[in-house]
């Protein structure tokens, strides 16, 4: 999800969103590594494709769309993550931005890339690509910007366990059993982790609200989840856009819509 978001976050707004009430102390957190081993892993055959609309005050303004293939025999023993954005401002500003990662079957990653472009209302370009190559004892981050211009660094290697692609892991938390639990998500621009802790709430029509904070008690991600496991609509405070999840039509009905302004 964060690959989504760094997209996003060129809108520089600000929404409030409730993010419920606090844990109680008799509330037990479930552990990142708690979670994952109970979730069921994928098999070789089998590949997840979320598609999303990306709307602002109601108004839609792009798409977006997340995939998670697994990889191996039998059982995946590792899975390959894609996901593409794309939104219009109100001033004729493009941003559009693709995602690749390469995760082990704890959805611990290994390499990911960032690629985003802004495309001014005059036609200029600015390209650019952030890469985290995760090693043994460090992660490598390498910076790339328009007219060639590359930076590159290393941080020592976080702990483990850490994760990728939370939007999927979400789908596949069994909240009855874990109604509280701590996710310890990797950011590929900083190579640090951000630790998120999740609440399910009850809503209307079956659907369940997972919400976030960080450690800073700042509200970190607003899921909500059908009574399938689904996940139907997200938002990231303060960042103004909510995505809601659409069909494939629909989401090639934006694509062809935008590809035409």
């Amino acid at each position: 999800m964060k690959s989504v978001s760094l997209i996003f976050a060129s809108l520089f707004f600000v929404l409030i969103v409730s993010a419920g009430r606090a844990l109680s102390q008799s509330e037990k957190e479930a552990t990142t590594a708690q979670v994952v081993a109970a979730m069921t892993g994928l098999t070789k055959s089998q590949s997840l494709i979320l598609h999303f609309e990306a709307t602002m005050g109601g108004k839609p303004i792009g798409f977006s769309s997340m995939s998670l293939s697994a990889a191996g025999g039998g059982r995946s023993d590792s899975y390959r993550y894609q996901s593409e954005a794309v939104i219009s401002l109100g001033d004729g500003t493009w941003i559009e931005g693709r995602a690749t990662a390469s995760l082990d079957k704890s959805f611990e990653p290994t390499e990911i890339e960032l690629r985003r472009e802004v495309i001014a209302p005059n036609g200029q370009r600015r390209p650019s690509v952030n890469r985290a190559e995760i090693l043994d004892k460090e992660v490598l981050l390498t910076r790339e910007t328009d007219g060639g211009a590359r930076t590159q660094r290393s941080v020592s290697r976080p702990e483990s366990p850490f994760v990728f692609a939370v939007e999927f892991i979400v789908q596949r938390v069994d909240l009855k059993g874990f109604p509280a639990f701590a996710i310890r998500e990797f950011d590929p621009q900083e190579g640090n982790i951000i630790v998120q802790h999740f609440r399910a709430e009850s809503g209307s029509g079956g659907v369940r609200r997972l919400v976030s904070r960080k450690d800073d008690g700042s509200v970190g991600y607003a899921f909500e989840i059908d009574a399938k496991g689904e996940l139907v609509s997200w938002t990231e405070p303060p960042l103004p856009v909510v995505s809601k999840r659409c069909s494939h039509e629909r989401f090639e009905e934006l694509r062809k819509s935008m590809q035409e302004r």
